[in-house]
């Protein structure tokens, strides 16, 4: 038998930071995993194998995750891993050279880098998307702040593919600030924004720091021409800032509001097995259900005896994979390593405050996504 693997069961690691800066960010995404696979166990489990979910917090740092993964499968003998986090560059490295499959959301370049690692949307790899810069020219921004995450290396490559798309729109980024809870605060990034003259706040880091400082900035008479995030989608946003921050606007690789008979049976999965999760529909909790699912596809292709070795093989022969109908484009895992979605969805804050809107791509208002040029 594989590590983790016996006649009637197969442990699967989860790392989540339940501590540290980016913590916050992914508050839900145990949940949502947890989710995913109790659903799957009610079914039956894969293969007629229980799955088992052994969680491990890697503390927000890179040498955390790296921890992390090390007592995971030398201690803990997982068969293969989940990452719902942001710094899971950490451990790639000792998890290809050991090949254990890992499925997860990609925010950083290293993803791209490891045929054991697999994801159903790459963010930040060296290709950047004209999109952001789209949306911010069409909005007559001419001069862009860009607001990263202090010592997040995903947030630093975030804010370097914000700051290629807004060049190549002709877009001067006259300001980058990296940003650290506690450190700066919200009038003081305000003050920064203002001295610097710019009409532009994009951020590659938390969502609620956005809105915070266009927050401070209203309130002292100023205001933003566009203010958006690539991170941090949620309903929580709305509640916490409210009508203060009407028009700022969340970049997403997925239309929250489409309905279909995937999404239907994906809330009510949620909300039966994760009722704790007030706003299902959140970004994060989305995309870790949706890795989860992942997982247990790869669990499936690896047949009745599976081994690490299988699992990688089995699921990179996956060419129409969907997560259930989830994901409007199936995507071909033989060849979307790395590979970006060249095209976003943007939900604005409506002029109400309690709710979201999606904003009319560049193609016109039959066109809600935006694309690359």
């Amino acid at each position: 038998m594989a590590p983790g693997v016996t006649a009637d069961e197969v442990k699967v690691g989860l790392i989540v930071p339940n501590t540290g800066p980016i913590a916050p960010a992914f508050t839900s995404a145990r949940a949502a995993v947890q989710a995913r696979i109790s659903a799957a166990n009610a079914a039956g489990g894969i293969n007629g194998r229980r799955i088992v979910l052994t969680v491990q917090d890697d503390g927000s740092t890179a040498a955390g995750n790296l921890v992390a993964a090390r007592d995971l499968i030398d201690h803990q003998d997982v068969f293969g891993l989940i990452e719902m986090t942001a710094v899971a560059t950490g451990s790639a490295q000792f998890l290809d050279t050991a090949d254990v499959p890992v499925t997860g959301v990609a925010t950083e370049a290293e993803w791209a880098r490891h045929r054991n690692m697999f994801s159903a949307s790459y963010r930040y790899v060296d290709q950047p998307t004209t999109a952001f810069g789209q949306f911010a020219a069409r909005s007559g921004g001419t001069r862009a702040m860009v607001i990263r995450e202090g010592a997040n290396q995903a947030s630093t490559e975030g804010g370097d593919q914000l700051s290629a798309s807004l060049a190549s729109q002709n877009i001067s980024v006259v300001s980058t600030i990296d940003h650290t809870t506690g450190f700066l605060s919200a009038d003081q990034i305000a003050a920064i924004a203002k001295a610097a003259r710019a009409d532009v706040l994009a951020s590659s880091g938390a969502a609620d720091v956005l809105a915070a400082a266009v927050q401070a900035i209203r309130n002292n008479g100023g205001e933003v021409k566009s203010a958006f995030s690539l991170f941090g989608y949620d309903a929580g946003l709305l509640h916490d800032f409210g009508q203060s921050i009407a028009g700022v606007t969340i970049a997403l690789g997925f239309n929250p509001t489409a309905q279909s008979a995937a999404q239907t049976a994906y809330r009510a999965t949620m909300n039966s097995f994760a009722p704790e999760v007030n706003d299902p529909d959140g970004a994060i909790q989305r995309e870790a259900y949706t890795e989860a699912d992942m997982f247990l596809r790869g669990l499936a292709a690896a047949g009745p005896c599976p081994t690490r070795s299988s699992f990688v093989t089995g699921l990179r022969q996956v060419h129409d994979y969907d997560a259930g109908g989830l994901l409007a484009d199936p995507i071909d895992l033989a060849t979307n390593i790395g590979t970006i979605s060249r095209c976003r969805y943007f939900l604005r804050v409506a002029r109400s405050g309690q709710s979201f809107e999606v904003v009319p791509g560049g193609g016109g208002r039959d066109r809600l996504e935006w694309c690359d040029t």
